[in-house]
């Protein structure tokens, strides 16, 4: 019984291993200058923070989308498979998360910003 759960660990470490991998990431500044590039084109910028953290300060332009809603709401957010997304979040381990779950659901244009704590450009502060 202590083997199989062993084994279980490795199996779900190996695993995430390969989906986080697998993942494009990038610096705060380089998704800066993605988001100014792209200026009337159709890429996402998702904060995966709850509603509350968001509410706290966000990137202009940024999708609202907790994590944990992310799988439900994406189809009707994203157009398509290979519309470029960035994802962004507190400190970056939910965007990683997020990242590799979009992956697993076939999309391809992904790329991890990491977390907001590490931006440098413009934040929507609340009034």
């Amino acid at each position: 019984m202590v083997i199989i759960r062993y084994y279980k660990v490795i199996v779900l470490q190996i695993l995430f291993l390969i989906i986080f991998a697998s993942c494009s990431s990038i610096s705060p500044e380089e998704a800066q200058e993605i988001q100014e590039m792209a200026e009337g084109q159709e890429v996402l910028l998702i904060d995966v923070r709850e509603p509350s953290e968001f509410a706290e300060g966000h990137i202009p332009g940024a999708i609202n989308v907790p994590l944990d809603r992310l799988v439900d709401e994406i189809g009707s957010i994203a157009h398509g498979f290979n519309q470029e997304i960035l994802i962004i979040c507190r400190s970056g381990a939910r965007s990683r998360g997020a990242t590799g779950v979009l992956e697993t659901m076939g999309y391809t244009n992904l790329t991890d910003v990491g977390g907001i704590l590490d931006w440098t450009g413009e934040i929507v502060m609340p009034q």
